[in-house]
């Protein structure tokens, strides 16, 4: 049988040792495993068995380590050779589209609250109700996911048969008011012929209503506009210092590069290493490791070289790495790959949370590399830059679309946030921070403008958004979209009891400019909690009044990592086109500050053109509260 492109040639089953029907695992369901033959036979399938022989070694929140991709020796997630990493999906929806596709199944185990041995033996179709009152009432996991309750599928559109369950025994381990444990002893199942159909799998929509929306907004370049130039950059200006900076629990390193290159002809494998080897280098400095990090931004001189990065880079992991956003850019010769990096002081297990999806589904692209769609810290939600590729295809449309790309792409990044918000933890607002979107040609940049207003229009022009036009982004897309949120929570900490307590934040917005001729320089703000952001764009050249001087010094102070954007011209004048004071250049004052410098074609807001713009992500005292 195939459908979508997949086919269905065996089944395959975890059982528990001879004499047992079910042991205490904390992955997976044995009751019901002496019918698991039959469901074999009702679907005409080849079943291959084995015995479960480890058990839950690693009970933390994350199997595995960071460090590496190591087993775990002698853990039951072991007995599985290969685990298929689980999209996360509203349960109520989830539930609905497999009672939709008349997938009938029972309860066959309960063990949650609100949940009896009367339960046993009813129709998933029976329960929804109920399931979701225990929902709103408890918490409980509609689908299950919690170990509330187990079922068997009688039937489904891959059966060839149906399942009937003749004989069953009702076993009871614990009976209490607040939640029974309970399972079914399946003494006798029969096969039961059925009229065949032609069933296909349910399908989500490709675009929701909102990416629809975005398609119809964006107008398709005409032409075909040249590719992005390689400019020959000076070598000075457009280096950058290696620095690093701890605020808080926050650490950012930038300018990461391999500097012994200069000299010797080294590998792109032996570069992105020796990148790597700094990165830990200055985390050390802090007492953290790699598995510290929370978001990389890299930055490479050829896509070329994607795939060798990308081998290197993968090593240097182990679960839920860091998230990532990775675009082409000129960097001065002979330098290929160039780094920055935010990492995060963990003091509980609980404060870090990835959604790392490796499994091709209709819901959103698996990672094209050793990556995480999102990592969630310390209230803050670092989401992976997002192109527009078909999730199901993993491949951009054909014929190539702008309008298409970028609906696909903000997609994506709105569904990486409902998945988080349905996870674990969740439940979370939302609060949109600021976002980055590049475009590889310079002709794309209205069709972005248009895609993002359409996107976010309650937001236009009150939110920190930049549209970057750099060399090239990986798979040849059109766009990439690079965004941060934050979840609206903050973990608060009693000094006196040493108690903690997650308290809703909320957000200020502050913006101004400095008109003063000939510079033009804007800035605006948003804070939530206590992590800024601050986009600040310049035209002109010149100098700063007092008020814009003072916010300038006051805002490079409390700022963990600049993102310097300029078009390539501009270095030239080594960065000298405003004075904080009097001859001070703005590399100057930002001495001290880990600065990531950022050679493109064209620096954009939604309603202006710049010469530069600043991405200031900073850290402050004061924590913002409703």
């Amino acid at each position: 049988m195939k459908v979508n492109n997949h086919e269905l040639v065996a089944l395959a089953s975890l059982r528990p040792p001879i004499g047992k029907e079910e042991i205490d695992s904390y992955m997976y369901q044995t009751v019901g495993q002496d019918a698991i033959e039959v469901v074999a036979a009702a679907m005409d399938l080849p079943l291959i068995r084995r015995v479960i022989h480890g058990i839950a070694v690693d009970q933390g929140s994350e199997y595995g380590n960071r460090k590496s991709l190591n087993s775990v020796a002698g853990d039951e997630t072991e007995d599985l050779f290969e685990l298929l990493s689980e999209v996360k999906r509203d349960q109520g929806e989830l539930l609905g589209e497999m009672l939709d596709a008349k997938l009938d199944a029972v309860l066959i185990k309960v063990a949650g609250i609100g949940l009896t041995p009367q339960h046993l033996g009813k129709h998933l179709s029976e329960m929804r109700a109920t399931l979701m009152k225990l929902n709103r009432l408890y918490g409980a996991h509609i689908c299950g996911e919690g170990g509330e309750y187990e079922t068997m599928t009688l039937d489904c559109s891959l059966f060839k048969s149906k399942i009937v369950l003749s004989e069953v025994e009702v076993v009871t381990h614990s009976d209490s008011a607040f939640g029974s444990v309970a399972f079914l002893s399946i003494k006798k199942a029969t096969l039961e012929p059925k009229e065949l159909h032609e069933h296909g799998c349910a399908v989500p929509p490709f675009l929701s209503h909102k990416a629809t929306s975005i398609q119809s907004a964006v107008t398709e370049p005409s032409g075909s506009a040249k590719r992005y130039s390689t400019l020959a950059l000076s070598k000075s200006p457009a280096r950058t210092s290696l620095r690093s900076r701890k605020l808080g629990r926050w650490v950012s390193v930038a300018g990461i590069q391999c500097e012994s290159r200069i000299e010797t002809d080294e590998s792109i494998e032996d570069e992105v290493q020796s990148c790597f080897d700094t990165m830990k280098h200055e985390l050390e400095r802090y007492s953290l490791s790699l598995q510290h990090v929370s978001h990389i931004n890299i930055h490479i001189s050829s896509m070329d070289l994607f795939p060798r990065i990308n081998a290197i880079y993968g090593t240097q992991f182990g679960t839920s790495p860091p998230s990532r956003a990775c675009v082409g850019v000129n960097l001065p010769e002979p330098c290929r790959v160039r780094m920055d990096c935010i990492a995060f002081a963990e003091e509980y297990a609980h404060e870090r949370q990835a959604l790392h999806v490796q499994g091709i589904s209709y819901w959103a692209p698996a990672n094209i590399g050793p990556y995480s769609q999102a990592i969630t810290v310390g209230g803050q939600v670092f989401i992976s830059g997002q192109i527009g590729l078909i999730p199901s295809k993993m491949q951009l449309p054909s014929p190539r679309s702008m309008a298409l790309e970028s609906a696909l792409s903000l997609q994506h990044v709105d569904r990486i946030v409902s998945a988080l918000q349905a996870n674990a933890g969740g439940g979370w607002p939302g609060i949109f921070q600021c976002a980055v979107i590049w475009v590889a040609r310079l002709d794309l940049l209205n069709a972005a403008r248009q895609a993002w207003v359409a996107y976010k229009p309650e937001m236009r022009t009150r939110r920190p958004v930049i549209f970057v036009t750099c060399k090239s982004i990986p798979k040849d897309a059109f766009c990439e979209a690079q965004v941060l949120v934050h979840t609206g929570r903050m973990v608060m900490k009693d000094e006196e009891t040493g108690e903690t307590e997650e308290v809703v934040i909320g957000e200020r917005r502050n913006e101004g400019a400095s008109l003063r001729d000939p510079l033009m320089l804007k800035w605006q703000t948003i804070r939530t909690g206590n992590v800024f952001f601050c986009l600040v764009t310049i035209a002109g050249d010149g100098g700063l009044d007092a008020t814009s001087d003072m916010m300038l010094r006051s805002l490079f102070g409390e700022a963990m990592l600049v993102r310097v954007f300029g078009v390539e011209s501009y270095w030239g004048s080594e960065l000298r086109t405003i004075d904080i004071v009097p001859d001070v250049s703005l590399m100057d004052a930002l001495r001290d500050v880990p600065t990531a410098l950022v050679p493109c074609r064209a620096v954009n807001t939604e309603d202006a053109d710049y010469l530069c713009a600043l991405l200031v992500h900073g850290v402050c005292d004061q924590v913002g509260l409703p």
